[in-house]
């Protein structure tokens, strides 16, 4: 199954994939308003869409797509975008919230939040942040990996 990785050429899709997250992200990031975590599903769903690209371009560009390898290659993408992703949102976190690594609150705090939110320096921002990040990003990845590789195979005949 993992025999033909070719994580470089998987990589240039996961990065795309994660930039188009990150867009939505970085807005989030300078509103800082609970309101406005809408747009971190913004993000998971333009993630979704280009993963549903890829998955069928990659089920289209093999003649005979087995079913396991474009469930791999979609879950590779996914992982490999949310380490991107990862990477990325540590950096704007780090340079959009001042204050993050030193004692006390930090200078960028999320407002409006609700009282069972998980307090913490940011008010629960980061918290937002990489649970949609980690299980969103995830659970969009996996079900277009699922959906797709099924779909793509029962449209094409089968061969005897």
């Amino acid at each position: 199954m993992f025999r033909n990785l070719h994580i470089l050429s998987y990589l240039k899709y996961s990065v795309v994939a994660a930039l188009l997250y990150c867009i939505p992200m970085f807005f989030f990031l300078m509103k800082a308003d609970y309101e406005k975590a809408w747009l971190l599903y913004l993000g998971n769903a333009l993630f979704m869409a280009y993963m549903f690209v890829f998955a069928m371009m990659y089920n289209i560009s093999k003649r005979d797509p087995q079913a396991i390898s474009s469930i791999a290659a979609a879950h590779v993408v996914t992982f490999l975008a949310i380490a991107v992703i990862f990477v990325v949102s540590l950096l704007l976190v780090f340079i959009m919230v001042p204050g993050l690594v030193s004692a006390g609150p930090a200078d960028r705090t999320m407002s409006d939040t609700p009282v069972n939110m998980v307090h913490g320096k940011t008010n629960g921002m980061l918290f937002i942040l990489y649970i949609d990040m980690l299980l969103g990003n995830f659970a969009a990845g996996s079900f277009v990996a699922i959906i797709t590789s099924y779909m793509a195979k029962k449209g094409r005949p089968q061969s005897e």
